[in-house]
Protein backbone atom coordinates (compact mmCIF):
# COMPACT_ATOMS: atom_id res chain seq x y z
CA UNK A 1 0.00 0.00 0.00
CA UNK A 2 0.75 3.44 -0.66
CA UNK A 3 2.61 5.48 2.52
CA UNK A 4 -0.58 8.27 2.11
CA UNK A 5 -3.24 5.30 1.86
CA UNK A 6 -1.69 4.27 5.58
CA UNK A 7 -1.73 7.72 6.71
CA UNK A 8 -5.36 8.35 5.98
CA UNK A 9 -6.46 5.08 7.23
CA UNK A 10 -4.59 5.60 10.55
CA UNK A 11 -5.81 9.09 10.83
CA UNK A 12 -9.87 7.71 10.27
CA UNK A 13 -9.55 5.04 12.99
CA UNK A 14 -8.20 7.84 15.31
CA UNK A 15 -11.29 9.49 14.59
CA UNK A 16 -13.06 7.10 15.48
CA UNK A 17 -11.49 5.88 18.44
CA UNK A 18 -11.87 10.14 19.48
CA UNK A 19 -15.57 9.53 18.91
CA UNK A 20 -16.34 6.73 20.89
CA UNK A 21 -14.17 7.81 23.88
CA UNK A 22 -15.95 11.25 23.83
CA UNK A 23 -19.42 9.58 23.19
CA UNK A 24 -18.70 7.32 26.64
CA UNK A 25 -17.79 10.67 28.49
CA UNK A 26 -21.00 12.36 27.60
CA UNK A 27 -22.98 9.59 28.74
CA UNK A 28 -21.69 9.31 31.97
CA UNK A 29 -21.47 12.78 32.57
CA UNK A 30 -25.24 12.79 31.49
CA UNK A 31 -25.91 10.13 33.98
CA UNK A 32 -24.19 11.77 36.78
CA UNK A 33 -26.56 14.72 35.54
CA UNK A 34 -29.99 12.27 35.43
CA UNK A 35 -28.89 11.20 38.60
CA UNK A 36 -28.73 14.85 40.52
CA UNK A 37 -32.01 15.88 39.38
CA UNK A 38 -34.06 15.54 42.46
CA UNK A 39 -36.78 17.43 44.75
CA UNK A 40 -35.05 20.24 46.24
CA UNK A 41 -31.55 20.33 43.66
CA UNK A 42 -31.46 23.75 41.76
CA UNK A 43 -30.92 23.59 38.35
CA UNK A 44 -30.13 25.40 35.02
CA UNK A 45 -32.24 25.04 32.30
CA UNK A 46 -31.17 24.96 29.12
CA UNK A 47 -32.37 28.67 28.22
CA UNK A 48 -30.25 30.07 30.93
CA UNK A 49 -33.24 29.77 33.70
CA UNK A 50 -32.44 28.51 37.15
CA UNK A 51 -34.34 27.45 39.18
CA UNK A 52 -35.39 24.78 42.25
CA UNK A 53 -36.86 21.23 41.54
CA UNK A 54 -39.97 20.80 43.36
CA UNK A 55 -41.18 17.23 41.53
CA UNK A 56 -39.59 15.16 39.03
CA UNK A 57 -42.43 13.08 37.13
CA UNK A 58 -40.64 10.65 34.98
CA UNK A 59 -40.06 12.85 31.29
CA UNK A 60 -41.07 15.96 33.03
CA UNK A 61 -39.72 18.08 35.87
CA UNK A 62 -41.25 21.02 37.78
CA UNK A 63 -38.98 23.62 38.58
CA UNK A 64 -39.66 26.62 40.46
CA UNK A 65 -38.15 29.48 39.15
CA UNK A 66 -39.11 33.30 41.70
CA UNK A 67 -43.15 33.11 42.13
CA UNK A 68 -43.85 30.63 39.61
CA UNK A 69 -43.68 26.82 38.73
CA UNK A 70 -42.76 25.90 35.31
CA UNK A 71 -43.12 22.05 33.96
CA UNK A 72 -39.92 21.57 31.47
CA UNK A 73 -38.75 18.63 29.93
CA UNK A 74 -36.23 16.56 31.81
CA UNK A 75 -33.80 16.99 28.44
CA UNK A 76 -34.17 20.56 28.66
CA UNK A 77 -32.09 20.81 32.13
CA UNK A 78 -28.46 21.31 31.32
CA UNK A 79 -26.89 21.74 34.95
CA UNK A 80 -27.34 21.16 38.21
CA UNK A 81 -25.57 23.25 40.71
CA UNK A 82 -23.32 21.46 42.85
CA UNK A 83 -23.91 21.64 46.56
CA UNK A 84 -26.95 23.96 46.00
CA UNK A 85 -29.57 21.33 47.45
CA UNK A 86 -28.59 21.73 50.64
CA UNK A 87 -28.34 25.38 52.02
CA UNK A 88 -25.42 25.82 54.32
CA UNK A 89 -25.85 26.66 57.58
CA UNK A 90 -24.67 30.35 58.68
CA UNK A 91 -21.91 30.00 60.65
CA UNK A 92 -21.68 32.21 63.93
CA UNK A 93 -19.34 35.09 63.46
CA UNK A 94 -15.99 33.70 65.53
CA UNK A 95 -15.83 36.45 68.37
CA UNK A 96 -12.68 38.37 68.33
CA UNK A 97 -10.27 37.72 71.47
CA UNK A 98 -9.56 40.82 73.59
CA UNK A 99 -5.76 39.52 74.03
CA UNK A 100 -3.03 42.53 74.44
CA UNK A 101 -1.05 43.13 71.45
CA UNK A 102 2.59 41.50 71.35
CA UNK A 103 5.16 43.98 72.57
CA UNK A 104 7.64 45.31 70.23
CA UNK A 105 11.26 44.39 70.19
CA UNK A 106 13.82 47.03 71.09
CA UNK A 107 15.37 47.59 67.77
CA UNK A 108 19.32 45.97 67.49
CA UNK A 109 21.69 47.99 67.18
CA UNK A 110 25.11 46.77 64.98
CA UNK A 111 28.68 47.88 66.58
CA UNK A 112 30.40 50.38 65.40
CA UNK A 113 33.44 49.06 63.68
Amino acid sequence: MDPINLILIALLLAMFGFSFFNNKKRKASQEILESNIKAGAVVVLISGILGTVEEVNGASVLVRTGSSTIEVARGSIRSAVPGAAKPAAAKPAAAKSAAKPAAKKPAVKKPAK
